[in-house]
């Protein structure tokens, strides 16, 4: 082997390690890490964002949370280029500098992290122990103190250990165990004398590694034996109940880290998959953990995180004026409430209050919860919780005609989650993971099956046209959705709306008819193998096609006419983030009983024929089966049908969910209907490439083929 060192006029790099034996599936394994990369970066940030806007939170406690927040997001970035980049593009090479930054970066975030949980720890028994003087002691200048001099230690700490390790040459490999570089694992490549660099390794590991969990367990002691000194146990668990964010916090951060030093010192012949997994869970879980800990033990700042949302929505609604008066004008369930006070009035929906700006007076709280009004009649005032001292002139509620385009509205509100209206915006984070995972895997899949002669057969072809529809219906669904979530931009156009109906529908009808189609591919392959090439030829299976295309547009094209023509006049309010032909059927005002009666016909005819014809060709092909005389060839037969099988389960399960739901559910509560529509619309095209790259070996050898020709 070459000697090349670090001392030599050739470029020095070394070679990053992804996850062992599993480089074919790094594209996949990506998708998990981008959620914890994901978790850590917006939750970590929402810490700090919190803390620095409410003025409760600057208190020495949270001061110092937000020490640890920041902390854990100087970990996660420095981890993250690397990480990422060996996952998405297997870019595997770093150079000799940059791998000693990250090295300094990365053992000094974690060393920060261990002194910032020391002085929470200080923090706590100042609190429990020394409460009359908890505000003279960490004041806020002490505070700024103790951060300096944590950075101080850290620096001062692993400075020494990097210029130790730069000095030695590097001459056996250039390969690293992870997907990072660590200190231990770039001492294991020198070829000179490592013992002074082992010694000071391990005085560091004495001095921050062991001497801080021993003076946090000190304090928790001290915590312990002043508590037990207090008089009820309601005080006790109370004060214990202040700690156990931080104890989590401890456990999260020491526990991994135990358990990386002793597999690291006495598994050294574990495999290297165990060693990659174990330091993965050390450096990921705490930036992870910690900000989902302390939102969900610290009442303060999950109040503090909802008041963040709550004015993010808040300030996200738009209000109209009038000149006669400040008006806020909204149709909450097809009506608007009008309240009037002297010469001025204002129009506001539930739950929403009328202040100052409306009325030029003293604040007037309205609460429209539970009101069920029949008709326009006038409200009582007793239904209207108000302020002391301001009395009201009227109050009632009106049928909100006055926004709607003769028959029909102008636009309609689409709906999230009913009752999570304030966690829109975390949700939104789930569901663009769903969206990215469903258009990256059925994109995936279409080029796979495009660039690979190998799969220009009939199979692979239906499989192409299932991809497409799913890209289409999740193209159909995105933007109102993410506008819902995203931007709480909850309004559609009357006519954008029919339109959308008619692609999610018919989208969805094209799934059903790619299946049926799928199915007697999977019938002519099994029970007439030998005309399997002359049965199913090009020419036939763009008919198919085609045929399936006509099938849907023809059948659902009088769907959009037939709302047209109702008047819609009872609300204006969807209850999913989407149109659906039910939910706008239900806010006519007149006889539905022809779109009822030709939605069934469209339900029966396409989907429940459907269904029908796959369970007849699966009989057909079990018959056929059993009549194989060998047990392997059974299975084997068996065994390229469940990808399909996979496949119809994942369409027709939801939808006789939703179905279900829809008529015999009628009292179940709002979001169990909105929850089943979203499984239904999402879960397919997120599953479809996952059960095709998983089942279809020739699927998963196409994709792997393909990605490594883009790196070449």
């Amino acid at each position: 082997m070459s000697k090349v060192t670090n001392a030599t006029q050739i470029p020095f790099y070394f070679i990053l390690t992804g996850i062992p034996g599993f480089e074919a599936s790094h594209i996949w394994i990506s998708i998990p890490f981008c959620c914890l990369y994901t978790i850590s970066i917006v939750g970590n940030i929402t810490i700090l964002t919190v803390i620095h806007i409410e003025t409760s939170l600057h208190q020495p406690m949270y001061l110092f949370l937000s020490m640890l927040a920041l902390t854990d997001l100087g970990l996660t970035l420095t981890t993250l280029p690397t990480v990422m980049q060996i996952l998405w593009y297997d870019i595997r090479k770093i150079s000799f500098e940059g791998c000693f930054a990250q090295c300094f970066f990365l053992h000094g975030f974690s060393f920060m992290e261990s002194s910032v949980l020391l002085a929470m720890s200080f923090d706590r028994y100042v609190a429990i122990c020394r409460p009359l003087h908890y505000a003279t002691i960490l004041t806020s200048q002490v505070i700024c103190r103790i951060g300096i001099a944590i950075i101080c230690r850290c620096v001062l700490a692993v400075l020494p250990s990097l210029f130790l390790l730069k000095r030695l040459p590097f001459c056996r490999s250039h390969l690293l165990s992870h997907s990072y570089c660590l200190h231990q694992d770039m001492i294991h490549l020198v070829c000179g004398d490592i013992r002074l660099n082992s010694w000071y390794g391990f005085a560091l590991v004495l001095l921050i590694i062991i001497m801080d969990p021993l003076l946090i367990v000190l304090s928790y002691t001290l915590i312990f034996k002043s508590i037990l000194g207090t008089a009820t146990w309601t005080e006790r668990l109370r004060a214990l109940n202040n700690c156990l964010s931080h104890i989590l916090a401890v456990l999260v951060l020491y526990v991994p880290m135990v358990g990386l030093s002793m597999t690291h010192r006495f598994a050294k012949h574990a495999s290297p998959l165990v060693h990659v997994i174990i330091a993965n869970i050390y450096l990921l879980a705490p930036p992870v953990m910690n900000p989902i800990i302390y939102s969900i033990k610290t009442k303060q700042i999950r109040q503090g995180i909802f008041r963040l949302l709550f004015q993010r929505t808040t300030h996200a609604h738009d209000t109209g004026q009038r000149q006669d008066g400040h008006i806020a004008q909204r149709i909450v369930d097809g009506y608007i409430a009008v309240i009037t006070h002297g010469q001025q009035d204002a129009r506001l929906h539930a739950g929403e209050s009328v202040n100052e700006e409306h009325l030029g007076q003293a604040a007037i709280k309205v609460n429209l919860a539970g009101i069920k009004p029949k008709n326009a009649h006038d409200m009582k005032l007793s239904e209207v919780s108000e302020s002391e001292g301001l009395t009201l002139k009227s109050f009632r509620l009106l049928p909100a005609m006055g926004l709607f385009n003769g028959t029909h509205p102008a636009s309609f509100l689409l709906t999230g989650i009913p009752g999570l209206e304030s966690f829109h915006s975390w949700l939104a984070g789930p569901l663009c993971v769903m969206y990215a995972a469903a258009l990256g895997g059925n994109t995936v899949i279409l080029r796979a099956v495009r660039v690979e002669p190998s799969l220009h057969e009939p199979m692979y072809y239906l499989l192409s046209m299932l991809s497409f529809s799913d890209v289409a219906m999740s193209m159909a669904t995105l933007p109102t959705v993410l506008r819902t979530f995203c931007f709480n931009a909850r309004s559609i156009a009357f006519d954008a709306c029919l339109i959308q109906m008619f692609l999610i529908h018919s989208f969805s009808m094209m799934e059903s008819g790619i299946l049926l189609a799928m199915s007697f591919d999977r019938y002519v392959a099994i029970c007439d193998p030998l005309h399997y090439a002359t049965v199913l030829t090009n020419g036939v299976i763009a008919g198919m096609g085609v045929a399936v295309t006509a099938r849907s547009f023809i059948t659902l094209f009088p769907l959009p006419f037939l709302i047209k023509r109702l008047p819609i006049c009872r609300s204006n309010v969807l209850s999913h983030s989407y149109c659906l032909h039910p939910d706008m059927m239900k806010l006519a005002c007149a006889d539905i009983t022809i779109n009822s009666i030709y939605g069934l016909f469209v339900l029966v005819s396409t989907f429940g024929m459907d269904l029908c014809f796959i369970f007849l060709s699966y009989v057909l092909i079990l018959r056929s089966v059993m009549a194989i005389a060998s047990h392997e060839e059974r299975l084997k037969a068996l065994n390229t049908c469940v990808s399909h099988i996979l496949a119809v389960l994942a369409f027709y399960i939801p939808m006789i969910g939703v179905s279900t739901v829809h008529r015999f559910g009628k009292h179940t509560p709002r979001y169990i209907h909105v929850l089943m529509s979203n499984i239904y619309l999402f879960v397919p095209p997120v599953l479809n490439p996952l059960i095709y790259s998983a089942k279809t070996k020739e699927i998963r050898r196409a994709i792997v083929r393909m990605f490594r020709r883009v790196k070449m």
